[in-house]
């Protein structure tokens, strides 16, 4: 999962985008602060991926709260989760297909913060990578793994090609 993880997209196959994301306090400092976590996933396994987070809920004792109806907005998922969790501490799921998987995490209730990477690794069959310094590179490694991430995008970058035009 982490540091590009599971199959290259060099590969071209379709992906779909898999979503988790931790609101937590800080309780030392005041405040709150979110952590959200955005994997492409081969769509043929992005398909499982709700069984997946229920066996691994089941594991830890805990149940899932599907919002219903799905959000259609930003400001629908917020006031849904809002209804639910109001200001305290959750999790959540958002699938590929709209479903919006969430746990309320209840004060001095445990819930690791690797979660989501490790369902995540199991599902995209990488269990060993899912603790980010599995994943380190070398600085020449990173520098190409960026180089072509900006690649990727110069196709979108409409800026870019109309300074390509003016020259």
């Amino acid at each position: 999962a982490a540091g590009g993880g599971g199959a290259p997209p060099e590969d071209g196959a379709p992906r779909d985008l898999v979503v988790f994301e931790r609101h937590l306090a800080l309780r030392s400092k005041g405040g709150n602060h979110c952590h959200m976590n955005c994997v492409p996933v081969p769509r043929e396994r992005a398909k499982k991926a709700r069984k997946i987070f229920e066996q691994a809920a089941k594991r830890l004792n805990f149940e899932w709260t599907e919002l219903l109806p799905k959000p259609e907005s930003a400001i629908d998922l917020q006031t849904a989760i809002a209804e639910i969790a109001g200001d305290g501490e959750y999790y959540a799921v958002h699938l590929p297909d709209g479903t919006v998987l969430l746990r309320v995490i209840r004060p001095k209730e445990p819930h690791w913060m690797s979660f989501g990477r490790e369902v995540l690794g199991h599902l995209l069959g990488c269990p060993e990578r899912t603790s980010w310094q599995a994943c380190m590179e070398s600085e020449a490694a990173e520098v190409l793994r960026a180089e072509k991430f900006k690649a990727s995008f110069e196709p979108h970058d409409a800026p870019a090609r109309e300074a390509a035009r003016a020259e």
